[in-house]
């Protein structure tokens, strides 16, 4: 294999194997997607460069397919719990420091963690006001 067959190789298997991905995510969504959505996408992904690597004469292994998509999906679905936590108790995507992603606060008094929704600590027996 000469060098430039393997910097093509990296460039088709890696760039455009790592593009639609960064693109849906980072460009157009804007936004993490759902476990399912990010299989899908992995998975036509995963085939459309199979298929296009069988055409072009590569009869190899496809390990880096493989790996493309596990970082793909990776990608895709980083942080969409946190982003459905956000959506259903704020309706908007910014989160206070001081919630966790159980839906708890901490009394900006004593520290002591409360739930979301608490107006007095239970520690210190101070009113917290709806900072949130």
């Amino acid at each position: 294999m000469t060098f430039l067959s393997i910097l093509i190789s990296l460039i088709f298997t890696w760039g455009l194997g790592l593009a639609l991905p960064l693109l849906l995510r980072y460009k157009f969504l804007k936004r993490p997607v759902s476990k399912g959505i990010a299989f899908l996408v992995v998975f036509l992904v995963y085939f459309v460069q199979f298929f296009i690597s069988l055409l072009a004469g590569n009869e190899g292994r496809h390990t880096a397919l493989g790996l493309v998509a596990i970082v793909n999906f990776g990608i895709l679905n980083k942080g969409y719990a946190e982003y459905l936590i956000k959506k259903s108790v704020y309706g908007k995507e910014e989160i206070p420091k001081d919630l966790d992603l159980e839906g708890h606060k901490n009394c900006p008094n004593c520290q002591n963690e409360v739930h979301i929704n608490a107006t007095i600590c239970n520690k210190c027996n101070k009113e917290i006001t709806a900072s949130i």
